[in-house]
């Protein structure tokens, strides 16, 4: 596994489930019958998913010297529900 110790591969695959439907929402308006020629609009959007799914592949925060995959900034409780 490619993921970092002691992240549950089940709870990532569904995080990045739901945060590329999540995506797939977002995106849904911007699909339109004519995006075939606007081919800048593609490419925007492209960009704009690759950005979203590097924050995904590679994490939000920088890791702090002997931190493990919890440690960081905490909600408070009850906070934080969903993508």
């Amino acid at each position: 596994s490619r993921f970092r110790r002691g992240i549950d591969p089940r709870k990532a695959v569904t995080l990045v489930t739901a945060c590329l439907e999540g995506l797939q929402e977002r995106f849904k308006e911007r699909l339109t019958p004519d995006l075939a020629e606007r081919p800048q609009e593609v490419a925007r959007m492209l960009g704009e998913l690759r950005e979203y799914l590097d924050i995904l592949r590679y994490g939000l925060y920088e890791r702090e010297e002997g931190g493990g995959p919890t440690d960081g900034p905490r909600l408070p409780e009850g906070e934080g529900r969903g993508c």
